[in-house]
């Protein structure tokens, strides 16, 4: 995996205070030099809460035993974790400015453990006392070279471990030679006569790294006062950011809120920087009962007004349409949040929003490119703005702890992010504790249980987070390959696009043409599998022109450039001049999708210019509808739709005459 640059790689260290810090090269309590903390890219560091230090010193006792996890994390030390490339979640553990080691989940064994590096290796000493190799003198000279460890070499084995485990190879003497993945069990190891014992990971030359204790024990408040030219700096640009997008967009403004720490970080910058916005707060049907609290405790402290859009059940009526959500497959985002989004924003603002959202370039390749000001296609009326676009997520939790933010108590617990709580994008760690955290968390599990079950899956498919794919990457593949208990249960002969939804195409275009006697120059003709119903389409008929002929048997719509299109139960045609007639065609097959399979999430509600769009209840499922009178032809809220671009079918539309 290359390495993925999205920002500058700020992490810094006083030795003096044993503090963090963030870009300044010097502490800002005792002004003495800071040095560069050597880590991975792309750097988005953290604080490690206590649950955070608690799990990596379990981890670490369970490997190697207490007297290594009290060696490796004391008490008078301030963590970081940095979040580093992995097929699940890995995190760099530092303290004292240097790399400890890394707490890494591993998908097939569904547990984390501890990989420690040269620093980490050099405070272990002689302390470990399990999963501990020891070898012959015989074997060193080889270790040193990078070779494996060989069965023939060793003399002890100490401690129970299985095949993978983190395992530490020593001399005699304890002295700690390399560490690595144990290729055997413990049993094997001392059974066996031959074969590779470990497989060699890291080797230690023996390096002595000395720490320097403070007088004054490190904590998150004296490190904001280390950072305080740092967050100075930052606010003030963030303030005329916030002042210079409000004095020239004639707009309300508010900012959107989400529970998190990086939409809290951006409400306190703007509160900061002299305005009182409107919160506003989409609940997706999907948010953790914690993340609706703090959102109302926010309000009231600020004595902000809350502007909100309640999705209900959209996720669960939606997802027997699309099936399961995945990493490349993200209709949950557009059905629950961009949708209702939209449609808050078009009822409250109906000229439009200036949004400052909670967007940094850490978080993604995606999120960088997009810059700090955005429109997003599926929210074309809110203009978006981060004034937090270059922090990293230490800057952001550095500026909450400052300004006492009341921040979302889930972060305590383990998570990296708050939001959606089975957005497809978590890791496999941050799912299994919200699932063992959150009741309501069951009802989607037992959707995916009985959604494998139906597919041929084993329930493998649910535990390994595979359903957060709708293709495997070659990373997934490469872990499961030659694994026989699982990998045939988990790749049937069709597995490529197993996430979607096997449902019958409604609309199947084999589109021809030939000259019209007519006097209009082509027809287009499409036919469907089964027949359609026309009064679901004549509601959104309007779009592709004026209405001549609507009964129980045809739609006959005159277009915007003359044209002539007819729509029957079973069939469609399209007739007129060359110029115009692919964009017809292709615009009467969008309408019939989002017609037939409407979910009524409001997206395409926010680009009609003059409100022509709205949602109708059809007993207890709203559907859009568009009002003939008002609708201006202009086809802009023909966009991005969930239906359309998540849905089966895109390989029917038609591409025009020349092709045909």
């Amino acid at each position: 995996m290359g390495r993925l640059i999205l920002g500058e790689m700020s992490l810094r260290w006083c030795g003096n205070c044993d503090l963090p810090i963030v870009g300044q090269r010097k502490c800002s309590i005792c002004h003495c030099d800071t040095f560069s903390v050597t880590h991975t890219p792309p750097g988005d560091v953290r604080p490690a809460f206590s649950n955070d230090i608690d799990r990596i010193k379990e981890v670490i006792l369970s490997q190697f035993g207490p007297a290594s996890a009290d060696k490796l994390i004391g008490k008078r030390s301030l963590v970081i974790l940095n979040s580093v490339p992995s097929l699940d979640r890995m995190d760099e553990v530092i303290l004292h400015g240097r790399v400890l080691g890394n707490i890494k989940y591993k998908l097939l064994t569904g547990r984390y453990f501890f990989i420690a590096q040269d620093y980490g290796i050099s405070l272990l000493g002689k302390t470990p006392t399990s999963n501990v190799i020891i070898v012959d003198d015989g074997a060193i000279p080889f270790i040193e070279k990078g070779a494996s460890c060989l069965v023939p070499g060793i003399t002890e084995v100490i401690g129970e471990f299985v095949v993978d485990d983190e395992v530490l190879v020593c001399d005699k003497h304890g002295v700690i030679l390399m560490s690595g993945a144990a290729q055997m069990t413990s049993e094997e190891m001392i059974r066996e006569k031959r074969g590779v014992a470990v497989k060699s990971r890291r080797r230690f030359y023996g390096k002595e790294y000395s720490n320097f204790l403070p007088e004054i024990e490190p904590s998150w408040e004296r490190a904001v006062e280390a950072n305080a030219e740092m967050l100075r700096a930052k606010v003030n640009r963030a303030g005329k950011f916030i002042r210079e997008v409000i004095e020239s967009n004639d707009l309300p403004m508010a900012v959107s809120y989400s529970g998190g720490k990086d939409s809290l970080a951006t409400l306190l910058l703007v509160l900061e920087a002299g305005y009182k916005p409107d919160l506003l707060f989409i609940n997706t049907g999907l948010e953790l009962p914690e993340t609706i609290e703090n959102v109302h405790e926010v309000a009231e402290r600020y004595s902000l007004e809350i502007v909100t859009f309640d999705a209900g059940d959209a996720f669960y009526r939606a997802l027997e349409y699309f099936g399961p959500p995945a990493k490349d497959f993200r209709w949950c985002c557009k059905i629950c949040k961009l949708g209702p989004a939209t449609r808050l924003i078009s009822e409250k603002y109906p000229k439009g929003l200036l949004s400052f959202i909670g967007q940094r370039q850490y978080e993604s390749l995606q999120r960088k490119k997009k810059g700090d000001k955005w429109i997003n296609p599926w929210v074309p009326n809110q203009k978006g703005f981060s004034p937090i676009q270059k922090w990293n997520a230490l800057t952001v939790w550095l500026y909450i702890f400052r300004e006492k933010g009341p921040y979302n108590p889930w972060y305590e617990r383990g998570p990296g992010r708050i939001g959606c709580w089975l957005c497809p994008a978590s890791s496999v760690a941050d799912l299994k504790r919200i699932r063992d955290g959150y009741e309501g968390s069951h009802t989607f599990f037992e959707y995916l249980e009985k959604w494998a079950k139906d597919k041929g899956f084993s329930s493998k498919w649910v535990e390994l987070g595979l359903w957060r794919w709708r293709k495997y990457p070659g990373s997934v593949r490469q872990l499961l390959k030659g694994r026989e208990s699982i990998s045939s249960e988990l790749f049937p002969d069709a597995a490529d696009d197993h996430l979607l939804t096997k449902r019958d195409e409604v609309l199947t275009v084999k589109p021809f043409r030939r000259e019209n006697s007519d006097g209009l120059d082509w027809i287009v003709e499409g036919r469907f599998n089964r027949k359609i119903s026309l009064v679901e389409v004549g509601r959104l008929a309007p779009i592709l022109g004026k209405i001549i002929t609507c009964n129980d048997e045809k739609l006959m719509i005159e277009d915007k450039y003359g044209g002539i299109i007819n729509i029957y139960e079973s069939f469609f045609t399209v007739e007129g001049e060359e110029s115009g007639i692919d964009t017809n065609a292709n615009n009467v097959i969008s309408v019939l999708k989002r017609a037939i399979h409407c979910l009524g999430c409001g997206v395409c509600l926010g680009r009609c210019p003059v409100g022509a769009l709205s949602l109708e209840d059809l007993g207890g499922r709203e559907k859009v509808r568009v009002d003939e009178e008002l609708c201006i032809v202009c086809r802009k809220c023909l966009g991005p739709c969930p239906v359309e671009n998540f849905g089966a079918g895109e390989k029917y539309r038609f591409t025009g005459l020349s092709n045909s």
